[in-house]
C-alpha cells in the first residue's frame, strides 16, 4: 500500500500509519483520498474521515467519515455519496457490504447533477451493484417538491441506457393529433419490455407490449404485441361534430391487430433452433403504425429451422408455413437440406477435394382466393469435385466440375416421376500485384506512412449443360426450378491503396481507398444465342482521413454506353467511425440517434439514379447551435421522376421534375437533465406529422432500439450450395 501526504507518521510496534493533509493512498484498483487518514498495515482496516473520496473501478463512493478495509473491501460510510454510471446517491449512513455493492437503509437517487436535483427517486432502501444494478424499495419519486409516483420494487441496470418512459405528443394527417408512449419495465436479466399505450386522435386508443425473454437452457426471445379497435373518425378532430353537426358522419369501425415472436435457441454448440411468427389482421397494419419497420422487411417470413453445422456437414430442417390469408406464399412442408464440406479425396494423386449438397422438399403455393395448390415433392442433388493450384507462385486457380440430379414427383410434369440432370463446371482464377511507394506525409490530416498499392485481377469461367428436363415445363417455386444453360465468363479486378498508420504503441494496416470492377459475358444464353455482355458493375469506397468518407456503387449497360443506376454518398464530419461502411443518407434515423456520441456536425449528400426511373439528390445535416441547441435537416429530391398517369385517354408516363418526396427538420433543446426534440416531418404518400420527443439524458436511446433487436436471417439462408456464392 503506498501512502502519501504533507504529515505521514509510521509507527512501527503498531504497524500503523497516521497521514494528514492532502492524503491519498493506492491498494491495487482502489485509491482514496481524505483530509486524515488511519491506516492499519497488517490488518488493512482504515479509518478515513474529511472530504473522504473512494474511487473503484465501475464507480465512486464520498463521505464525512469511513471505515474501510481494503482486504475484503467492506466498512461502513457516513453521510455519504456516490457515483455510478449516470447516477448519483446520497444517504446518511451507507454500508459497503463487498468490493461491489453498497446498502442504504434510507437514501436518494438521482440523475441530475445539480446540487438540489430537478428529479429523484427516495427510497426506504437503496442497493447499488457497481457496473450491474441500482435496486430500490419503497421508493417515490419526485419532481422537484412534489411526489408524482411510488414503486415498491424498483430494478435499473446501470449498463441500460434506454428510456424507461418515452412520450411523443403529436399532429401527423392521417392520425390527427396524437400521444405514443411507451413505458419500460425491468423484472430481471431474463424478462424485460416495454409496455405501449398510444392515442390517436381519429383512430382511437391502441396499445401493446414488446417482451424480451430468455428461458433457462432454451434461448431467447422478443414476443411482440400491438392491438387497436381503430374507430375512423370522419372529421377532422373530435369537437368537429359539435360545432359542424351537418358535416358529421358516421365512426367507421374495425379490429387491427399483429403478433410477432422470434426465439433462438442454441442448443448446443452445432446446433441452433430458429422460430419466427408473424401474423396481422390486414396488409396494411403495420405500413400504418409501424412505418420504418415495414420499409426493412415488408413480407416477414413465419418459419421454424434447425440447424446443425459440424466441421464435416451441414444439415438444415425447415418448415415455412402462412399465417396470413391475405399473403401468396411458397409453404415448405418441409424442406430437409444436407451439406458435406470438402474432404480430401486421397486415394487421387494431387489435392482433389469433393463437396455435395441433398434436399427434400415438398412445395405447395398457398393464394389468398385458390387456397393451396401446385404441391410438389422434390429431390436434389449436386456433387462437386475441385482442385485448388497454386501455379508458377503467384496464380490461384481453382477448377470444378459437377453434375446435378433433380427428381420431381408425379403430376409436376407427367403423370409419372420424372429425373432432371446436367453438368456444370469451369474455373476461378486470381493474383495479387502490389508495390510500394515511400511515401510520407500528413497534408490535409493524411498521415500517410509508406503507400502500397494492391491489384487483384480475377476471372471466373462457368459453363452450364443444357438440363435434360426444360424449366418452362416445372412449375417455378425456386431458383432450383430455372436452372438453364449457360456459358459465361466474368473478368474482374480490385485496385486498393493502403498505409500504415500509429495506433497507440504498435502500426496497423488502413485502406485509404478501394475500387472494384466486374463484368460477364455470356459465350452461350439458354437460348443458344451468345456474344453478349452484361452491365459492368463498379463499387468504389474512398476514406482517406477520419472526417471524409466517399462510398459509391454503380451499374453500366454496356449496350447503350450509359448508367442504369448510380448511388453515392459523400460524408463529412470531424470524426466518422469505422462503422459507417455501407452507409446510406437519408437512411439515418432519428432512432438512430445517440446525443452521447453526437459529433459537433455532420454533412451527407447522396446521389440515387435509376435510368428512366428516377434521379434524387438526399441531403442530410446536424450541427450544433451553441452549447444548448441542435438542428438537424434530411431532405429528398426528385430532380427526375417518372409515373404512370391514368387519363381519359389511357395510361401515360409522366416525367416529374423539382418534387420533394421526403423532408424532416429537427430542432433540439438541451435542458439540463432532459432533451426536448421539435421533429417536422412530410413523406410522399404518408402526409405531414409534427411531434416532440423528451429524453431523459441518463436515458437517451430511442424505444426503436429495442424493436430492433433480435433480427434474425431469413428462413434457410445458413449455407450456399456448392458453386453457388453468397453475396
Amino acid at each position: 500500500m503506498a501512502v502519501r501526504g504533507e504529515q505521514v507518521e509510521y509507527f512501527d510496534s503498531l504497524q500503523k500509519v497516521v497521514a494528514v493533509g492532502n492524503v491519498t493512498a493506492t491498494y491495487r484498483d482502489t485509491k482514496l483520498t481524505c483530509d486524515h487518514a488511519t491506516l492499519y498495515m497488517a490488518t488493512h482496516d482504515a479509518y478515513l474521515r474529511g472530504r473522504v473520496r473512494l474511487a473503484q473501478p465501475g464507480g465512486l463512493i464520498k463521505g464525512e467519515e469511513i471505515l474501510y478495509n481494503f482486504e475484503t473491501r467492506k466498512g461502513t460510510v457516513l453521510k455519504a455519496e456516490g457515483e455510478a454510471d449516470l447516477w448519483r446517491f446520497s444517504a446518511e449512513r451507507a454500508q459497503k457490504v463487498s468490493g461491489t455493492s453498497l446498502i442504504s437503509r434510507t437514501g436518494v437517487l438521482t440523475s441530475c447533477d445539480f446540487e438540489e436535483p430537478h428529479t429523484r427517486f427516495q427510497a426506504k432502501e437503496v442497493r447499488i451493484f457497481l457496473d450491474d444494478k441500482v435496486v430500490l424499495k419503497h421508493a417515490l419519486f419526485y419532481v422537484g417538491g412534489v411526489p408524482l409516483l411510488y414503486l415498491p420494487s424498483y430494478t435499473h441496470p446501470l449498463d441500460d441506457k434506454r428510456p424507461r418512459v418515452t412520450i411523443i405528443p403529436g399532429k401527423d394527417k392521417q392520425w390527427g393529433l396524437f400521444l405514443l408512449t411507451a413505458w419500460r419495465f425491468y423484472v430481471n436479466e431474463d424478462l424485460q419490455g416495454r409496455i405501449h399505450v398510444d392515442y390517436r386522435e381519429r383512430l382511437d386508443l391502441a396499445s401493446g407490449a414488446d417482451i424480451r425473454y430468455r428461458l433457462p437452457n432454451a434461448g431467447e426471445g422478443v414476443f411482440r404485441t400491438y392491438y387497436t379497435n381503430e374507430r375512423a373518425l370522419q372529421r377532422e378532430h373530435l369537437w368537429a361534430g359539435l360545432t359542424n353537426p351537418d358535416k358529421d358522419q358516421p365512426t367507421q369501425e374495425r379490429e387491427r391487430f399483429r403478433v410477432q415472436v422470434r426465439h433462438r435457441w442454441e442448443m448446443d454448440k452445432e446446433t441452433t433452433a430458429t422460430l419466427e411468427y408473424h401474423r396481422q389482421k390486414d396488409p396494411m397494419v403495420v405500413r400504418d403504425f409501424f412505418i420504418r419497420e415495414d420499409e426493412k422487411d415488408q413480407t416477414p417470413e413465419t418459419y421454424f429451422q434447425l440447424f446443425r453445422a459440424s466441421p464435416w456437414y451441414g444439415l438444415t430442417f425447415l418448415v415455412t408455413k402462412r399465417v396470413n390469408r391475405f399473403e401468396s406464399v411458397i409453404q415448405k412442408l418441409p424442406s430437409l437440406a444436407l451439406s458435406l464440406r470438402p474432404l480430401l479425396i486421397s486415394w487421387l494423386p494431387g489435392r482433389f477435394y469433393y463437396q455435395s449438397s441433398s434436399s427434400y422438399d415438398h412445395f405447395n403455393r398457398a393464394e389468398p382466393l385458390h387456397g393451396t395448390r401446385d404441391s410438389l415433392l422434390r429431390f436434389d442433388t449436386l456433387q462437386e469435385v475441385f482442385h485448388p493450384l497454386r501455379l508458377f507462385r503467384w496464380l490461384n486457380l481453382r477448377p470444378f466440375a459437377g453434375i446435378r440430379q433433380t427428381t420431381y414427383s408425379r403430376g409436376a410434369v407427367e403423370n409419372s416421376l420424372q429425373q432432371r440432370g446436367l453438368f456444370a463446371g469451369g474455373f476461378e482464377m486470381n493474383t495479387r500485384i502490389f508495390r510500394v511507394f515511400d511515401l510520407a506525409s500528413n497534408l490535409w490530416g493524411l498521415d500517410i506512412n509508406r503507400l502500397r498499392h494492391i491489384i487483384t485481377p480475377t476471372l471466373e469461367y462457368r459453363y452450364d449443360a443444357k438440363p435434360t428436363l426444360s424449366a418452362s415445363r416445372l412449375p417455378q417455386f425456386d431458383g432450383t426450378d430455372a436452372l438453364a444453360k449457360g456459358h459465361q465468363i466474368t473478368p474482374g479486378i480490385e485496385h486498393k491503396l493502403q498505409t500504415k498508420r500509429l495506433r497507440g504503441t504498435e502500426w496497423e494496416t488502413v485502406d485509404l481507398a478501394r475500387f472494384l470492377s466486374k463484368m460477364s459475358y455470356d459465350l452461350e444464353g439458354s437460348s443458344g444465342r451468345g456474344g453478349r455482355w452484361n452491365s459492368l458493375a463498379l463499387d468504389a469506397e474512398f476514406k482517406p482521413t477520419r472526417w471524409l468518407l466517399l462510398e459509391s456503387d454503380a451499374a453500366i449497360d454496356p449496350h447503350i454506353g450509359k448508367f442504369s443506376s448510380i448511388n453515392a454518398d459523400f460524408i463529412l464530419s470531424p470524426a466518422l467511425g469505422p462503422g459507417l461502411g455501407g452507409y446510406r443518407i437519408g437512411e439515418f434515423s432519428p432512432e438512430d440517434r445517440d446525443p452521447r456520441t453526437e459529433l459537433p456536425w455532420f454533412l451527407g449528400v447522396g446521389w440515387r439514379y435509376q435510368r428512366n426511373t428516377s434521379a434524387q439528390a438526399v441531403l442530410e445535416t446536424g450541427f450544433n447551435l451553441g452549447a444548448k441547441w441542435r438542428v438537424g435537416i434530411t431532405q429528398g429530391l426528385d430532380v427526375k421522376r417518372f409515373i404512370t398517369e391514368t387519363t381519359n385517354q389511357g395510361d401515360r408516363t409522366v416525367k416529374k421534375i423539382y418534387d420533394v418526396p421526403e423532408f424532416e427538420y429537427r430542432l433540439r433543446r438541451d435542458l439540463h437533465e432532459w432533451t426536448v426534440e421539435l421533429v417536422y416531418n412530410t413523406r410522399r404518400a404518408q402526409g405531414e406529422s409534427i411531434f416532440l420527443v423528451f429524453r431523459l439524458k441518463a436515458f437517451p436511446d430511442s424505444p426503436l432500439e429495442f424493436q430492433r433487436s433480435y433480427h434474425q436471417p431469413k428462413a434457410g439462408k445458413n449455407f450456399p450450395r456448392p458453386g453457388e456464392k453468397r453475396d
